[in-house]
This record gives C-alpha cells, sequence and structure tokens, in this order.
C-alpha cells in the first residue's frame, strides 16, 4: 500500500468513528432507559407495605437520620438487595423474604444505610453518573472510575450509619 491509500483508509475510518460512537451512546441510553423502565414497572405494581412496626422502625430511623422525606417501603421479588428508587417519591425497596429473615434490630441497620444514600443524594448522583457513562461509554478509565465511586459511595454511607448508630447509643447510655 502506498501512503495515499494508507491514508485514505486512515480518513474513512476516522469519519466513521462518531457514528461507532453515536451508535454506541445509543445502545448504553437504551439499556440504562429499559432497565429504570423495569425497576419503575415493578415498583408501580408492588404496593406499600403497611406494616405499623416496619413502618414505625422507618420513622424512627428518618428521626435519627434528620430525613423529613416520606418514603414507602416495597417488598418484591425481582429485588435482589435493598436499595432506594426515585426522585420526587422515594421508595424503600427490600428483597422478598427480609422481612421475615431478619428482626427489627437488623433492619433498622438497613433502613438507616439506605437513608444514608437518601441523605447524600446518591439517587442524583448515580442518575449524573449513568448519563455521563452513556456518553463516555468507550472510555474504561470512566467505567473503573465509576465503579470506584460507587464503592465509595457505598463505604461513606456505612460509615454515616455507623457513626449515627453511635450517636444513638452514646445518648441511650447518657
Amino acid at each position: 500500500q502506498t501512503t495515499e491509500e494508507s491514508d485514505a483508509v486512515s480518513v474513512r475510518l476516522v469519519r466513521k468513528l462518531p457514528f461507532f460512537w453515536f451508535f454506541g451512546t445509543l445502545l448504553i441510553a437504551g439499556y440504562v432507559c429499559m432497565r429504570s423502565i423495569s425497576l419503575w414497572l415493578t415498583v408501580k405494581r408492588e404496593r406499600p407495605i403497611t406494616d405499623s412496626e416496619i413502618l414505625d422502625l422507618l420513622e424512627d430511623c428518618k428521626m435519627q437520620m434528620g430525613i423529613q422525606t416520606i418514603i414507602g417501603v416495597i417488598v418484591s421479588d425481582r429485588i435482589k438487595s435493598p436499595a432506594l428508587f426515585g426522585f420526587v417519591r422515594p421508595r424503600l425497596l427490600l428483597p422478598q423474604g427480609m422481612l421475615e429473615t431478619y428482626g427489627l434490630e437488623e433492619l433498622r441497620y438497613i433502613f438507616i444505610h439506605e437513608l444514608a444514600h437518601l441523605k447524600q443524594r446518591d439517587i442524583y448522583l448515580g442518575w449524573l453518573m449513568a448519563l455521563l457513562q452513556v456518553v463516555h461509554w468507550f472510555n474504561p478509565l470512566m467505567w473503573f472510575a465509576f465503579s470506584r465511586i460507587r464503592a465509595d459511595r457505598e463505604l461513606a454511607c456505612d460509615s454515616l450509619a455507623i457513626s449515627t448508630m453511635m450517636e444513638m447509643l452514646t445518648l441511650m447510655i447518657y
């Protein structure tokens, strides 16, 4: 191949890159939307729990964390681990069987941890990260950075939950 032919191939390839990027962006955005809609339909289909003992525990945890937001609790067999979902009316999602498996004290730790995500506005940060990941889908450093950010967010919520529980224990002692 001559240099001119090689340059022509390079130019054609470079001209195709934006289309490749756009196709990948559409693909990833479609995946994120489908997962979000699927979860939203799951949440919408399930009825919030009405067990007064669980709801009282949640209200106690909200008071401890200084959270005023109204939060519904949804139990679903499609959820694998506790999570928060929703911008305007957040819901605490719990896997099927969790309320029967764990006692109130263990549920208190779970609720405090999930409320820490709410207090730190992790729902909004998660959507911002998803948007950035859709746009930068081709960059492995972004994928690595976002996985580290997610891990750090979990540690930050664990830390806030532990410090909140320690404050509660300190108040109970004195």
